[in-house]
């Protein structure tokens, strides 16, 4: 085919591409949804004419719109290095798998360089039907997964110019080699911190779960907060920024993990009053750092000189009374 012959096909089927490209990022938002994995962004691109141009006549194809592989790219970017997996498994199971490629395989023993999980899909047979995949049955998708770390080398390598490592000046082979095992140590170390984290969240959440105290020598932070609220009020909804604004107020007033695990204990036979007090005739529910600044209030550190308003100072001053009834 000639070049305007290319471009004539091709921009007819542009069309599909872009539709083909909306269809599976949305697609695709819903399944790590549903699997509760975290990302950073979805994102799709077209293959420009150009580019389409270069790479035929680089790999001599003669049926370039048959053999071509990436005219639909998605990137997928996560936050650490387990998602990766996590997401291959469902591109694995919701998509026909052409091929699938993990570049850091490519890599030898002692090299360093671009990493990511490649894999060239088509839509499935039983999607085909519905009024947005129709006509797409042919378009083939390459799905790029990567981290951010693995994202930023990417594309700073990319600006870098250089397509592997023989472009690269001897003298500055080393140099960049040593920037490459650092974001790939970064990744590492990233991914075990978050295990850590989960590791710590887990044993406090055990704890709580089997004995209604946090582990011994624990210190009040946002997880053993959680823990607490989550086992003492379970029921009630939680609001992250909720949560971390009252904790910096109890550690302004220097109250230890004891001292917060006392005071759900003694707020809990009145929860449900303090509820209907403050929405009255109303299907609204206290947040569980909401509830906690009440006990805090009523048992600890009221000060009727504060900013509340009169309807809060009003309901502590009648908790306080009804406790010492």
């Amino acid at each position: 085919m000639t070049r305007e012959e290319l471009s004539y096909e091709y921009a007819k089927k542009v069309p599909l591409f872009k539709r083909c490209i909306e269809n599976l990022i949305q697609a695709i938002e819903v399944f790590l949804q549903e699997n509760n994995v975290l990302y950073l962004n979805i994102s799709g691109r077209i293959k420009e004419f150009d580019s389409f141009i270069e790479k035929i006549s680089r790999k001599k194809y003669s049926a370039p719109f048959e053999e071509n592989e990436d005219f639909c790219g998605i990137r997928i970017i996560v936050y650490y290095q387990k998602d990766i997996q996590i997401i291959q498994e469902i591109i694995n199971r919701e998509f026909d798998i052409l091929q699938s490629t993990v570049k850091a395989d490519d890599l030898g023993v002692n090299e360093f360089g671009y990493r990511s999980n490649h894999s060239t899909v088509k839509i499935k047979e039983a999607w085909l039907a519905a009024p947005n995949y129709r006509g797409l049955k042919e378009i083939k998708i390459e799905i790029q997964i990567r981290t951010i770390l693995m994202h930023t080398w990417a594309e700073v390598e990319h600006k870098l110019a250089y397509k592997n490592k023989d472009q690269v000046p001897k003298e500055l082979r080393r140099q960049l080699s040593i920037l490459s095992a650092k974001f790939e140590e970064s990744d590492d170390q990233f991914q075990k911190l978050k295990d850590d984290i989960e590791r710590y969240r887990d044993d406090i959440k055990l704890s709580v779960e089997s004995h209604g105290i946090v582990p011994e020598k624990s210190e009040l932070n946002y997880d053993s907060l959680i823990a607490l609220l989550d086992y003492y009020l379970r029921g009630y909804p939680r609001n992250r920024s909720t949560v971390i604004t009252l904790l910096s107020r109890l550690n302004a007033e220097q109250l230890s993990i004891e001292d917060i695990e006392e005071l759900l204990k003694k707020i809990q036979p009145y929860v449900s009053a303090l509820n209907d007090a403050v929405f009255p005739n109303k299907n609204l529910h206290l947040t569980q750092a909401t509830i906690l600044s009440y006990a805090d209030d009523i048992f600890n550190s009221y000060d009727p000189n504060s900013m509340y308003t009169d309807s809060r100072r009003k309901i502590v001053e009648e908790f306080k009374n009804k406790i010492k009834e």
